[in-house]
């Protein structure tokens, strides 16, 4: 029951911003038509940026997702078998690696 008054108070909330905006809007083109008019246009591009600029991150967080699973698995791995590691010296060669899976996402992100 409460699931259903949530979902009712975000539309409520949504329609509300929606008509607060559009109100001032009506008042801006009532007061300044040209001005008001270049505003909303600018608002527009701010919004379509900030659309642009969240499926970038979502793509970029997904890449880097799958780059840190790889070097997770690396050491999922040598954690797995460390008597196999240990026996062969070979730690320092597994820590080259995780190092290296851990270079793209590290690579990507400065970027």
């Amino acid at each position: 029951m409460s699931h259903t008054f949530d979902a009712l108070d975000l539309c409520i909330g949504k329609l509300e911003i929606f008509l607060f905006v559009y109100r001032k809007v009506v008042i801006a083109f009532s007061a300044n038509w040209i001005l008001a008019f270049v505003i909303l246009v600018l608002l527009s591009l701010v919004g379509l940026n900030g659309y642009i600029q969240l499926k970038f991150m979502k793509g970029f967080s997904a890449d880097a997702k799958m780059m840190y699973e790889e070097a997770s698995q690396v050491a999922n791995d040598a954690v797995g078998s460390i008597r196999t590691v240990a026996s062969f010296c070979a730690e320092e060669k597994v820590i080259q690696l995780y190092k290296q899976k851990c270079e793209g996402p590290i690579k990507t992100s400065i970027r």
